[in-house]
């Protein structure tokens, strides 16, 4: 730890020793002969880092003996505060049949990537009613916030999804899981 000593105030003028020995404790990690100039201007000592004070002793004939004592203030250190990631959108498809050519593009919340997928591969929720149900965790903020239909297949255009079209409810979903069975 770096600790600079300064003599000021009225010591700065009126003092009559021109050398000192600074001693740094637990330890007694020991400076000697640090003159006055020094201390009138600044003088830096590196001490280890359990030190927590000591004392600024006058060396000279005049001064022998007198002596001060000095003590570390620690500084906190900030705690920094990770980023909170922003949750992604929850979208969700409800058919009961779907083109086997009909693909999704979306921006993967959880990877961050560009991807696209036939919606029949997608994991879906039999509705119980003839009619399934998919769902997609979208990064926002970029582009394909929004899920786009690419027909055909993967490797397809992007097309209108009419009439299969993706919903929200402004439900959100973070990296703990995917938008699955309702939203977060």
């Amino acid at each position: 730890m770096l600790v600079t000593f300064y003599l000021t105030g009225p010591f700065s003028a009126t003092t009559l020793s021109d050398t000192f020995t600074i001693v740094g404790n637990p330890g007694a990690e020991t400076h000697t002969g640090i003159t006055k100039s020094q201390l009138l201007t600044g003088h830096s000592i590196t001490f280890s880092d359990s030190v927590t004070g000591g004392t600024v002793t006058a060396t000279n004939e005049t001064c022998e003996g007198t002596q001060v004592t000095w003590s570390v203030t620690p500084q906190s250190t900030p705690t920094p505060t990770p980023t909170p990631m922003p949750a992604g959108k929850c979208y969700s498809l409800t058919y009961s049949t779907i083109p086997s050519d009909l693909a999704v593009r979306w921006m993967d919340f959880e990877d961050d990537t560009l991807t696209t997928s036939l919606i029949q591969n997608l994991q879906s929720m039999d509705n119980g009613n003839g009619t399934y149900t998919t769902y997609l965790c979208v990064k926002q903020g970029g582009s394909y916030a929004t899920p786009v239909c690419v027909s055909p297949g993967i490797t397809g255009i992007e097309v209108s999804c009419d009439p299969y079209l993706w919903s929200t409810d402004d439900c959100t979903c973070t990296s703990a899981g995917p938008c699955s069975i309702g939203c977060v």
